[in-house]
């Protein structure tokens, strides 16, 4: 979490934990420029999208849920709801708010010269 909230750029009152008794959690929810981002954090390579999660999202009327999990993986699970591996998100730099798009820009991929130019 220490490591997604700064590339959002939020700040402590636009970041927060929420859970309902008994009716699900998310670890970290990001109400920032007019959007919900609910982010759930994973151990495992390939997570899932639980009950909790889904709760989440139709209480909340997230924007985009993203599960976060260690490595690289980038990958959509279903409508609104995507994988990002840490590192991923991390070598990107930022998180993008600005438009309902995707709100997880990619790194830039590595320039590579033709071998016939010289």
């Amino acid at each position: 979490m220490e490591e997604v909230i700064p590339l959002a750029d939020a700040t402590d009152e636009e970041a927060c934990f929420w859970a309902v008794h008994s009716q699900g959690e998310l670890d970290l929810l990001i109400v920032k420029d007019g959007r919900r981002l609910g982010f759930e954090f994973k151990y495992c390579d390939s997570p899932r999208t639980t009950l909790a999660g889904r709760m989440a999202m139709k209480q909340l009327k997230l924007d985009q849920l993203t599960l976060v999990c260690p490595g690289d993986a980038t990958h959509e699970l279903e409508d609104g709801v995507r994988v990002r591996g840490l590192s991923r998100l991390v070598a990107a730099g930022r998180l993008s708010l600005r438009d309902r798009g995707p709100a997880f820009e990619e790194p830039p991929a590595p320039f590579e010269r033709p071998d016939d130019v010289k």
